[in-house]
């Protein structure tokens, strides 16, 4: 996925998804000052609109420097929408969890991408939104429509209501190697003699030869091994829309619903982690720690981690992020099933304000520069420079 251009009109809005694909947001939030003002005498306060986004990297402790530069463009550039945003980032262990927490404590949330949306659906947590995109989304709709068709929001209805908005991109991540190179140069592979992760355990071996003190594989996420969406990939798993349990799957063209967690492949790929958990290939702690691979990595303690990215050049941005020689690889086929293109934004039943966070849906997929901010970071930080760390690559 490209910036959006500067010189020109904006004709695609970037894909809100790229959140979930690049994680970028752990590079670009820095630390700032927040400046909330009051409003003048006689003003009207902006409504703030609170998002829950999911990031895979490790969450800074504040990130009011994006909100600030992205409120402050809003209340300039739209001062009668009357809107501002909160950011609130969580990793993929804790987010579905965090916005259950939210609902029922009544805790501040407008919007948020869950990953099974028929769940919430069901259980009455989300909004019905046709009334509020014809009032407040109209721009929305026509980009939808010119992206994706005029059924552009038939996944997302039931019993004659729309509940999501969709996120304008497949979600399309697929299971890709991320490795140390002089790491594996020093066990004496190259990366041509690995095609899936069946071939990593020699070069696990090797690598515990040379490094005692490493660790073949680690999680790219806390407490998560990747072993669900490899499956997914290899076995052509469709989840039914359900990324959030997985109880209920259907594999290849089967047409049957059978427990994943009781199938044989499951077994198959679960007997392998455990023999490399065994070995000491992974961390003994791994079921509790809190610790994720780019930590791993930038400590020097760690060879290499699986996870799910658009693109082949993933490693670029992981040098980047954590000091290493890093390379990446694709290493299992994405399967495309029916949860693919189910990936939607949808408003809280608990929002306090369903009109102004759909406002601020609809600023996010036309601004550009709301978009950006969010996706990128403030334009013009030295520390972060998207052209040459290539983030998202798509």
């Amino acid at each position: 996925m490209k910036r959006m251009r500067k010189d020109g009109p904006m004709t695609r809005i970037a894909p809100l998804w790229a959140l979930l694909l690049c994680g970028v947001l752990a590079f670009v939030l820095f630390i700032g000052c927040s400046g909330d003002s009051k409003p003048a005498p006689g003003q009207i306060a902006a409504e703030t609109v609170t998002f829950y986004l999911i990031t895979f990297n490790k969450i800074p402790d504040r990130y009011d420097q994006v909100e600030e530069a992205i409120n402050k463009h809003i209340a300039a550039a739209y001062p009668e929408a009357q809107v501002k945003l909160k950011l609130q980032l969580f990793g993929p262990a804790e987010y579905e969890e965090r916005i259950r927490l939210a609902m029922q404590s009544g805790s501040p949330i407008d919007l948020f991408t869950p990953w099974g949306i028929q769940t919430y659906i069901s259980q009455n947590q989300v909004l019905p939104l046709e009334n509020l995109l014809e009032a407040h989304g109209q721009e929305t709709i026509a980009i939808l429509k010119e992206d994706v068709g005029e059924d552009a929001f038939k996944t997302y209805e039931q019993n004659g209501h729309i509940y999501g908005v969709p996120l304008n991109k497949g979600m399309v991540v697929t299971p890709t190697l991320i490795y140390d190179k002089d790491m594996l140069a020093a066990a004496g592979y190259d990366i041509n003699s690995i095609n899936n992760f069946r071939d990593l355990e020699k070069v696990f071996t090797k690598i515990k030869e040379h490094y005692p003190d490493v660790y073949p594989y680690v999680e790219t996420n806390a407490q998560d091994t990747f072993i669900i969406p490899l499956l997914i990939g290899e076995k052509e798993v469709d989840v039914l829309y359900d990324r959030a349990t997985y109880m209920g799957v259907v594999f290849g063209g089967s047409g049957k619903v059978v427990n994943l967690y009781e199938s044989p492949q499951f077994c198959e790929y679960i007997d392998v982690m455990r023999d490399w958990y065994n070995k000491g290939y992974l961390p003994k702690d791994l079921a509790s720690s809190s610790s994720n691979a780019t930590e791993y990595f930038s400590a020097g303690r760690a060879f290499c981690t699986m996870a799910g990215y658009g693109g082949n050049s993933i490693g670029v941005t992981v040098s980047a992020s954590t000091g290493r020689n890093m390379g990446s690889k694709w290493i299992a086929p994405f399967y495309f099933d029916s949860s693919t293109a189910s990936l939607a934004t949808v408003i809280a039943s608990t929002s306090k304000s369903p009109a102004s966070a759909m406002k601020m849906l609809n600023l996010i997929y036309t601004d550009e520069f709301v978009i950006n901010t969010i996706l990128y970071g403030i334009e013009g930080v030295p520390a972060f420079n998207i052209e040459e760390q290539h983030p998202c690559p798509l």
